[in-house]
């Protein structure tokens, strides 16, 4: 999770709050935006940005779009195998 949120932009310094708490995958997306900028006290635009890919994350789980090492989507029909 850490290195995912490193990766959004404007959120690089936010990612060691993520691993100090220990908010692994699923940690992650069951914060809500009230949890990121109240308890781990991140400003509002960061915030929104981190959340808005929670969103992001949970509507692709729902439409069966599966994240390999939060690079590449891969949709869940795809059969081709996956480069590790």
């Amino acid at each position: 999770v850490a290195s995912f949120v490193k990766g959004l932009p404007g959120c690089k310094e936010h990612a060691a709050t993520f691993k100090t708490e220990q908010i692994d995958g699923e940690a992650f997306l069951l914060l809500t935006q009230a949890d990121i900028v109240k308890i781990l006290s991140i400003k509002l635009g960061p915030a929104l940005k981190i959340y808005n890919s929670i969103l992001m994350l949970k509507n692709a789980d729902e439409e069966g779009i599966c994240f390999d090492n939060a690079e590449e989507p891969v949709s869940a029909s795809d059969s081709r195998p996956k480069q590790v």
